[in-house]
């Protein structure tokens, strides 16, 4: 979708996420979490969406994107850089040189 930008994917390591092959462009690069951690898992980090999702129901996926639309925006700004400015990701980018 965007192919002259660089992007970076968290994948979590988990045995039901994996291939036998993958082809991996050059401009994404792939940021491999230890298994079963929690601390480095995104949706871990919004409990309260995880579980308000739990137990609802959407007829479709645009149904399901637009309640996770109204409940983003209802975030604060900084409650939203709590949720998405990890330091020591940053850092680490920085090291890398990226």
């Amino acid at each position: 979708m965007y192919p002259h930008e660089l992007h970076l994917i968290q994948v979590d390591n988990a045995q039901a996420h994996s291939a036998q092959t993958l082809t991996v462009p050059n401009n994404i690069i792939l940021l491999f979490q230890p298994p079963y951690c929690r601390e480095v898992n995104p949706i871990e980090r919004v409990l309260e969406l995880k579980r308000w999702l739990q137990w609802q129901h959407f007829d479709s996926i645009a149904d399901l994107q637009q309640a996770i639309s109204r409940w983003v925006n209802r975030l604060t700004p900084r409650r939203l850089q709590s949720l998405t400015q990890w330091g020591w990701l940053v850092d680490g980018l920085c090291v890398a040189g990226i």
